[in-house]
Order: structure tokens, then C-alpha cells, then sequence
């Protein structure tokens, strides 16, 4: 796995991209100051999507979905958040 990310102040800040060996995509997201935000998507190695979810501005799951590796959704998760309607 190859892994890239930038760092500020010693705190992961802004994109993350993983890689499998063969180069493609493994998993992608941000971080905002040490914290994970927004959306973050895996896939397996066949590319196929595995897992998105959704963080708000303070790192809290909003929403998670995960398929099998034939794309098949296996799992579904919504949830408030801490702060109601405030991403």
C-alpha cells in the first residue's frame, strides 16, 4: 500500500489517497486539521466501490453505505449527528 497525505503543524490536514501495489485507488478522503471530514470512499481491488461515508466538520459519521465486491449494497447507516442539521 502506498499512502499519500499532507501534513500542517504535525496534524493530517487535506487529502488522503491510498493505493494498492498495482497503483489503483484503495481508499480516498480529508482530513481537516487531524480530523476526518466530508466523504471518504474505499474500493476493492477489482474496483468495484466497498465503502462510502460521510463525515461532518467535526468528524461525526453521517452516513455510511457498503457494498460487496460484485456492487451488491449490504449495509445502510444514517445517522443526526451531534449537531442535528449542521454539517
Amino acid at each position: 500500500m502506498i499512502t499519500r497525505i499532507d501534513v500542517q503543524d504535525g496534524e493530517e490536514d487535506g487529502p488522503e489517497i491510498e493505493y494498492f501495489p498495482d497503483g489503483t485507488k484503495e481508499s480516498e478522503g480529508t482530513y481537516s486539521k487531524g480530523t476526518v471530514v466530508g466523504e471518504w470512499r474505499t474500493w476493492y481491488p477489482n474496483g468495484q466501490l466497498k465503502q462510502f461515508s460521510h463525515f461532518d466538520r467535526w468528524g461525526a459519521l453521517r452516513k455510511r453505505q457498503r457494498w460487496d465486491e460484485q456492487g451488491n449494497l449490504i449495509d445502510e447507516l444514517e445517522s443526526p449527528g451531534f449537531h442535528g442539521d449542521q454539517w
